[in-house]
């Protein structure tokens, strides 16, 4: 394989690591959406990052308390903008996926797709 085949290779490679990363971010944004009539979610889903915030900055019962109001605060204005990208970016997220597929041996497509499915149901399972 030449130099610039492994170039590119490399760099597709690397660019699909990223929009699995940013299928994540997707995914987690498509549950908001699907969260909107169910407040007990967006309570749960900013309580984990309160908890996160509270164990790695040491933060007290006060400052954990403004951080939560903080979050509530925008979390319309986040949903709003998730609602609006997220559609959008499932769209580029498939094409690349498409494209990569179109680059591999069959034996690799295969291995690939099972990949996509267990991230998937790793995402899944961490709702």
């Amino acid at each position: 394989m030449n130099s610039k085949w492994k170039a590119s290779l490399l760099l597709i490679s690397t660019f699909a690591v990223g929009a699995l990363a940013g299928g994540t971010v997707m995914g987690m944004a498509q549950r908001r959406d699907s969260w909107d009539s169910d407040k007990r979610h967006h309570h749960h889903d900013s309580a984990d990052h309160v908890e996160f915030l509270t164990k790695e900055l040491n933060l007290t019962p006060a400052q954990r308390d403004s951080v939560q109001a903080v979050l509530e605060r925008y979390r319309p204005r986040m949903d709003t903008i998730w609602q609006q990208v997220g559609p959008r970016f499932e769209t580029i997220k498939d094409s690349i996926s498409n494209d990569i597929r179109r680059q591999l041996t069959p034996d690799q497509q295969a291995t690939y797709t099972e990949m996509i499915r267990r991230l998937e149901a790793e995402r899944a399972g961490s709702k």
